[in-house]
């Protein structure tokens, strides 16, 4: 599935590179079928540690970079919906930029300061990814 997801991707021109995301099970499923565990899996680089805790990354197959998400799984782990695309598919518009504004807090007898960014988030060409469903389930031991 993601060779082929690969190939639509290359023969619709689409440039890549390509981020392939998958969830726990996913990736375990291609671990498995590949017949070798990776030893160069290394955790992503993130905003925060939160994202380091759920999210790993490893570049594989050349111009493909893959992202296991904790948060992607089947209803029954039978249909998880994965996805492989390129960064041009999806959109970010940040309308105002990042900016501190201190507010006062009373019960405390000081001030806080308040982050805000306002921003959105959408897919901006569907034809530049490509869907991948597969199995999460994940056998017993």
């Amino acid at each position: 599935n993601i060779i082929a997801a690969k190939a639509k991707l290359r023969q619709a021109k689409v440039p890549g590179p390509y981020f392939c995301v998958l969830g726990e099970g996913q990736w375990y499923h291609l671990l498995v079928n590949s017949g070798t565990v990776d030893n160069s899996i290394t955790r992503a680089q993130a905003f925060a540690e939160e994202l380091v805790d759920n999210y790993y990354a490893t570049s594989k197959l050349g111009d493909v970079v893959f992202v296991v998400c904790p948060n992607i799984s089947g209803n029954a782990g039978t249909a998880a919906k994965g996805a492989m695309y390129a960064p041009l598919a999806l959109a970010y518009d940040e309308r105002m930029a990042f900016y501190i504004e201190p507010q006062r807090d009373a019960s405390r007898t000081g001030t806080e300061l308040n982050a805000n960014v306002e921003y959105a988030t959408g897919v901006w060409a569907p034809t530049r990814g490509v869907q991948i469903i597969g199995t999460d389930v994940v056998p017993n031991s």
